[in-house]
């Protein structure tokens, strides 16, 4: 679908912008009602995520909102997030960070991204994960601890891209 994910280009700070890149190009039009950007971020240090941005389209242009994923009872919209349509492939979203529950003796967090798409072509919700391997770790930047953290394969450096494995579905 048109939200099969190239890659995603994250410029990190206390209001980390991710930037997700599509294969071929789309229109706010095209995916509204149809397709979906999910940022989902794990800030407490569980197995599982505790909030999440949705991108969606109100047919002219894209919208966001950050809600909290709580283990039981209904999720909880907490605030619009900055959101556009970067290219002709690609939305951004920015994330403040400082918003969100996180310890301060927390090293890292871990983030993900997720796109939904049906249409024509995927008659079944088409699903995107990436990247495909697991959440990225990255450094909490309000962290006052000094201890080492393990690092991923991702070099440490305030921008980085993280690439799909998988080839659009055609």
């Amino acid at each position: 679908g048109p939200l099969d994910v190239r890659r995603i280009d994250v410029i990190s700070r206390r209001t980390p912008r991710f930037e997700v890149i599509t294969w071929r190009g789309w229109t706010a039009r095209e995916i509204w009602d149809h397709g979906f950007g999910l940022v989902r971020l794990d800030t407490f240090g569980s197995s599982r995520f505790d909030y999440y941005a949705l991108i969606r389209s109100t047919g002219t242009r894209l919208r966001g909102d950050l809600f909290r994923d709580r283990e039981r009872g209904s999720d909880r919209r907490l605030f619009a997030v900055r959101t556009s349509k970067a290219s002709r492939r690609s939305f951004r979203v920015r994330i403040p960070l400082e918003r969100l529950r996180m310890s301060r003796s927390r090293a890292v967090y871990r983030w993900e991204v997720q796109t939904l798409f049906v249409g024509s072509r995927c008659r079944r919700t088409c699903f995107d994960f990436v990247p495909d391997q697991g959440p990225v770790r990255e450094t909490n930047p309000f962290a006052t601890t000094t201890t080492i953290v393990p690092t991923t394969t991702i070099p440490t450096t305030t921008t980085m891209s993280v690439t799909a494995t998988t080839t659009p579905v055609t």
